[in-house]
């Protein structure tokens, strides 16, 4: 989520994430990473707000499955140990991005559940 409102009107809009640890939602969103660019943190595999050993113990289930999983921390197609590892690292660290729920959405006059019924 942007730190500030960004009006999107009726064309593309490029919002770089990776220019300053300000651009992200609340304090302390992103993490400093080499080259001098900032990343989000990974491995809420359950969304819960929070990196923790719930998440940690989601991968640990879906170990070798491939496909579109949440548990896929770094998006490899495969939940493997990398993943693990995301929600190790960053055990304890939050985000202020919305929970998943299945409260309606707005979009272009379409109303939506952001499960995306």
């Amino acid at each position: 989520m942007s730190a500030n409102t960004i009006s999107i009107g009726g064309s593309a809009v490029l919002y770089d994430f990776t220019t300053s640890n300000t651009m992200a939602y609340g304090t302390n969103a992103m993490k400093a990473l080499t080259g001098g660019v900032f990343g989000l943190y990974g491995g809420d595999v359950n969304r819960s707000g929070i990196v923790n050993n719930a998440d940690r113990s989601l991968i640990i289930s879906a170990n070798l499955q491939s496909g579109y999983k949440s548990e896929d921390a770094n998006l490899s197609g495969i939940v493997s140990a990398p993943d693990r590892n995301f929600a190790t690292n960053n055990n304890t660290k939050g985000t202020l991005v919305p929970a998943l729920t299945n409260t309606p959405l707005k979009v272009n006059n379409i109303i939506k559940t952001q499960a995306g019924d």
